[in-house]
């Protein structure tokens, strides 16, 4: 049944006297029609059918009279209504002050402010930030637990952006000095792949060891010891009939001795039935 309450999408469908911006319910969608729109009716007066997605993703807010009335203000003073500082200035504004924005949650949802003097002028944010100083760029906060404010706020790209993302997330201890790493900065330092490197810590290897534990130590050519003497990789897997993959697995992924990885045994289809057999008989 309550998948008669949403459009194809999954979106609940809205009820009447629901808001979105100045949008208001004035009609829900009829049961069972599969219709993807209801009919609204707009602060200024204007009645009209409105797309479900629209009005839960924040696409539509008015009839377009909002939009008028924001050019008016903003279009004769600054003529830049097309530019991509005003959609980075319009965007900043809507997800944090707009709820039934897809991404409100992560912005205006966490308590992230735009400062009172940006929200109101366009002039204001256009003069602190200056030009975006290419399309690769884009409106970024240096912390992202801050507010959209002069000194928080940056035109940066998108290499950047996830450099300023791991360092809010993830930070590792240099073993050189014992000062605190970006990952991706230290995955660059010690030369290995950032997604190595987080493969590793994600399967709790420490800092030091995820750091210093060479990509290649698997490879053709190194040996490891195995009941007192030396085997390359491919040796002991002719040797034990453990399989080649299944041997680097254990000891670049995993961080086992030769020892465990040669002699750990893998619980079978038959092993298992046996199991089961002798549970039922006892």
């Amino acid at each position: 049944m309550a998948g008669k309450n949403r459009n194809d999408e999954g979106f609940l469908a809205p009820y009447t006297g629901e808001t979105f911006g100045r949008w208001v319910v004035i009609a829900p969608r009829r049961a069972g029609s599969g219709e993807v729109s209801v009919l609204c009716r707009c602060a200024c007066g204007t009645s009209k059918r409105v797309g479900v997605s629209a009005l839960r993703r924040g696409k539509s807010l008015s009839c377009g009279c909002y939009r008028s009335e924001h050019l008016a203000e903003y279009g004769a003073t600054h003529g830049r209504s097309r530019s991509p500082e005003y959609r980075a200035w319009a965007g900043m504004i809507q997800r944090c002050t707009n709820k039934s924005s897809s991404v409100y949650p992560r912005y205006g949802g966490r308590g992230i402010k735009v400062c009172e003097q940006w929200r109101r002028s366009f002039e204001s944010f256009l003069h602190d930030m200056g030009e975006r100083p290419s399309s690769k760029h884009s409106l970024d906060r240096v912390d992202n637990d801050g507010d959209y404010k002069p000194g928080n706020c940056r035109w940066a790209n998108h290499k950047v952006q996830r450099r300023n993302q791991d360092q809010s997330r993830v930070r590792l201890v240099d073993c050189s000095d014992g000062a605190n790493m970006v990952a991706r900065d230290a995955a660059a330092r010690y030369e290995i792949s950032y997604p190595t490197l987080l493969g590793r810590l994600a399967r709790g290897w420490d800092d030091r060891r995820a750091l210093t534990t060479p990509p290649a130590e698997c490879r053709r050519g190194v040996k490891y010891t195995y009941r007192g003497k030396s085997y390359t990789l491919q040796e002991l897997s002719n040797m034990s009939g453990v399989a080649y993959g299944t041997l680097f697995a254990r000891i670049t992924r995993y961080g086992w001795s030769a020892s465990e990885s040669v002699e750990h045994k893998r619980k079978t289809r038959k092993d298992a039935g046996a199991t089961r057999g002798r549970a039922g008989r006892a």
